[in-house]
């Protein structure tokens, strides 16, 4: 073994036992200077700034110290890992947007058509999450456009396809084209799982109930354990007026999700709408 490839394997060893022992008090990197312009930098440095106030002073001397090794590092690859190790943390520290542009700075190394759809579908979720609307429409076009990438990039990827319909719906002043899309994956493979779902979320938003309805119980028969079907299905009886199915499928989705977290927040769902 060479004394680079040592070097490398030391500086690598440093960053991972800095991510195990820190734990979800690890920030990443802040900036990716490459990839930063005028328009984007404004709510890219809200994002970093509203995360890493959620850190002490001894945390930010930590970062700094991992923004250090991984500007040692060149290969693609090995940055990569360590963004993605980052985009974790964020995630445990309950920063969706911070994770999720963590995981595009690591995709965006090695232009791997599989990290970039990864990439845009947490941007996307994050997106949505968010209630800044500036902050929400960068989110929305970084995903656009890690998505439009990724599909170039394996264009016969029918999840791929499906996602980057979606963002063409969220983000685009032609809506259809996402939907003509998605409806085109549902013809060539009509139980395509993302297609569907995504056109039954699109239903529940633009108030076509039944339509919404009608597809989760279709994605239910074909795939039982999904459990976002029956929280849509929930979502969409709610909105109908109908609280006891509501209930029946909110209760179905705990049944098949683990995350404490997810549990309390369908309680508070069913107590808000309990209450009117």
């Amino acid at each position: 073994m060479s004394n680079k490839q040592i070097i490398w394997i030391v500086v690598l060893l440093a960053a991972a036992l800095s991510i195990y022992f820190l734990g979800n008090r690890v920030a990443p990197i802040t900036t990716d200077p490459a990839q930063l312009d005028q328009e984007s930098a404004l709510p890219e440095t809200q994002i970093w700034n509203e995360a890493n106030q959620s850190l002490n002073e001894d945390e930010r001397k930590k970062v700094a110290g991992m923004e250090q090794a991984i500007d040692t590092l060149t290969n693609p690859e090995q940055r990569a890992m360590i963004y993605e190790g980052l985009s974790a943390f964020w995630n445990k520290k309950g920063f969706p947007a911070a994770s999720a542009l963590s995981r595009l700075y690591g995709a965006r190394q090695t232009g791997n058509g599989r990290a970039l759809h990864a990439a845009g579908a947490m941007l996307m979720h994050a997106a949505e999450m968010s209630t800044d609307s500036n902050t929400q429409k960068f989110l929305f076009g970084e995903s656009l456009d890690a998505l439009e990438r990724a599909s170039k990039l394996d264009s016969t990827n029918l999840d791929i396809q499906a996602d980057w319909a979606k963002a063409v719906v969220l983000t685009s002043a032609n809506p259809m084209e996402g939907i003509m899309r998605l409806r085109q994956i549902t013809q060539s493979d009509p139980r395509h799982l993302r297609a569907n779902h995504h056109l039954a979320r699109m239903a529940v938003t633009s108030g076509q109930l039944p339509k919404a309805v009608a597809r989760f119980r279709q994605i239910i028969e074909w795939y039982p354990a999904y459990p976002d079907a029956y929280l849509g299905l929930g979502e969409a009886y709610h909105e109908m007026g109908n609280s006891d199915s509501a209930l029946y499928f909110l209760k179905q989705y705990k049944g098949l999700v683990s995350d404490p977290d997810l549990h309390q927040q369908v309680d508070e769902y069913i107590r808000q709408f309990h209450k009117h």
